[in-house]
């Protein structure tokens, strides 16, 4: 049977809301496990959604399977002219970074297949100030190194005239082009020597152009088992794909650094001959697209 995976988050709210959703697609995703088939429980559906009417943009997903798992993507371009690359979304970090010409062979042969910035062909690209530089690390233990930019990112059909994203120059995570970071900004900082300050990420570069409503998205699968694409809504909730209700859950705050994380309550496996239900008590991180997840 197909499981619809439909979420909305509002990221300077306090709680989610997500309507139609399986108690345990946080757990399918992150073991990325072939039980799919057999983790069943429907949630209740009680809240109502509160739509707006504010300005939203909708960018088809398009999963694919790799080495790494599963990942969902976005198509973009970067720059004056378009460079474009595709970019993973990702609910668990809050950095947009793509990797750097130095990581792209001339010959072409790229292992893994990566697509490349650069912004020496970009004529509306403009430095950051030498010294502020990018480091990220993952818990599969991959360490991405690089520098700060600013410069066009087309995304759906608008235009951000000048936002700050990292340019990779060593280290390399996965295939494709980088990664779009949908997730709080307390977990984001630039380091300029010894000082290490926030700057705004996409949503809220998005948000203070006006080209969206609001500070939020809504990331819709329409079946993660069998049909891999979807829909990114920034901006305003869709209320034809979300419904009209839903259910909240609280972000459980894990550490100093905001997570996107809510309560796992119940485990339901059931198979042709028997069902068995075990009450559960662990909180899940919410990053359905990078199963790698992300600490800065």
């Amino acid at each position: 049977m197909p499981y619809p995976i439909d979420m909305i988050h509002c990221k300077n709210a306090g709680d989610w809301r997500v309507t139609r959703m399986l108690l345990l697609f946080l757990v399918i995703i992150a073991a990325n496990s072939s039980l799919a088939e057999d983790l069943l429980e429907q949630s209740v559906l009680t809240h109502p959604v509160q739509m707006s009417h504010k300005p939203r943009i909708d960018i088809p997903l398009i999963g694919q399977n790799t080495d790494g798992g599963r990942f969902y993507y976005v198509d973009a371009s970067f720059g004056s002219p378009q460079q474009k690359l595709k970019l993973v979304v990702d609910t668990g970090s809050t950095d947009t970074w793509v990797y750097g010409p130095s990581l792209c062979k001339p010959n072409g042969q790229k292992t893994p297949p990566l697509q490349c910035y650069s912004e020496a062909d970009s004529t509306s690209h403009q430095p950051v100030l030498e010294g502020h530089s990018f480091h990220a690390e993952y818990r599969s233990r991959e360490k991405l190194e690089g520098h700060f930019v600013t410069d066009q990112l087309r995304i759906g059909p608008s235009t951000l005239q000048s936002l700050r994203f990292a340019v990779i120059d060593t280290g390399v995570l996965f295939e494709g082009g980088g990664v779009l970071g949908l997730s709080f900004n307390t977990g984001e900082f630039a380091e300029h020597g010894q000082y290490k300050y926030q700057y705004p990420d996409f949503l809220d570069t998005a948000y203070k152009d006006g080209i969206i409503g609001n500070n939020s998205f809504a990331l819709y699968i329409r079946n993660r088992g069998r049909d891999m694409q979807g829909v990114l809504s920034i901006g305003e909730i869709d209320a034809s794909r979300f419904g009209t209700h839903s259910v909240k859950f609280k972000i459980i705050k894990l550490t100093e650094v905001a997570r996107l994380a809510i309560p796992l309550t119940k485990i339901s496996i059931q198979s042709p001959l028997e069902r068995e239900d075990k009450p559960w008590s662990w909180s899940v991180p919410t990053s359905p697209s990078t199963p790698h997840g992300f600490h800065a």
